[in-house]
Order: structure tokens, then C-alpha cells, then sequence
């Protein structure tokens, strides 16, 4: 399903060579638990289970067009009030914390610092 996805894409994205790339990054990381565990669920949610057993690894799965690396919570106070009053919920502009800004620094500083070696 990957390779059909990767060929079915533009010669100059060069995407089977970025995509083997990142996939050597990730298996690098195979030792540290930690790690895979804080990466699992963001490539968890990045595709959808669509027929099979997921725990026996049989079934077909394709991505979901309705991931978002990111997202916005609204607090229950908001969604009661927008609904009583017949408007849409408030919206603002995405703000990552602090923690989220340092583990994204953290991970392409470790992406980078594996392509070097």
C-alpha cells in the first residue's frame, strides 16, 4: 500500500527516497521505547482501519482525511453556549505551548542530526 502510494507520486518529490529515509530515522529509534511510544499515536491517528483485525495485523488501512497534526480545544462552557445561542463556536488562532514548540525542535533536531550521520 505504501510503495503503490510513494510510485503514484511525482518522480521530483522524490518521496520512496524521503520516506526511506524517515522510516531509517524511526527504526533507529527501535530501542527506545519512550520514544516510539510518544510517536505511536500520532502514526496511529494517521490512518484508519477500515476492514479486518487490528490486533492480528489483517485488514486494509488508508489515511484519514481527517487528521490534523494539530488541534484545538473547546472548552465545554464554549460548545453549551454557541449551542443556546445558535452560533458558531469562537475561533482563534492556534497556539502550540511550550512543550509542544520544544518537542518538535527536539524532533528535527534528532531527524537532522541522523541524515548528517
Amino acid at each position: 500500500m505504501v510503495r503503490d502510494f510513494l510510485e503514484g507520486l511525482p518522480a521530483e518529490s522524490r518521496a520512496s527516497e524521503r520516506y526511506r529515509a524517515v522510516r531509517s530515522f524511526l527504526k533507529s529509534y527501535a530501542g527506545n521505547q519512550a520514544t516510539l511510544n510518544a510517536f505511536g499515536p500520532m502514526v496511529k491517528s494517521r490512518f484508519s482501519h477500515t476492514d479486518g483485525r487490528k490486533k492480528q495485523g489483517t485488514g486494509t488501512y488508508i489515511l484519514n482525511s481527517e487528521w490534523r497534526p494539530f488541534s484545538l480545544t473547546i472548552t465545554k462552557r464554549e460548545c453549551k453556549i454557541a449551542a443556546e445561542t445558535v452560533t458558531a463556536l469562537p475561533s482563534r488562532a492556534y497556539r502550540m505551548s511550550q512543550g509542544a514548540v520544544a518537542q518538535v525542535f527536539a524532533l528535527c533536531g534528532s531527524l537532522l542530526q541522523h541524515t548528517i550521520d
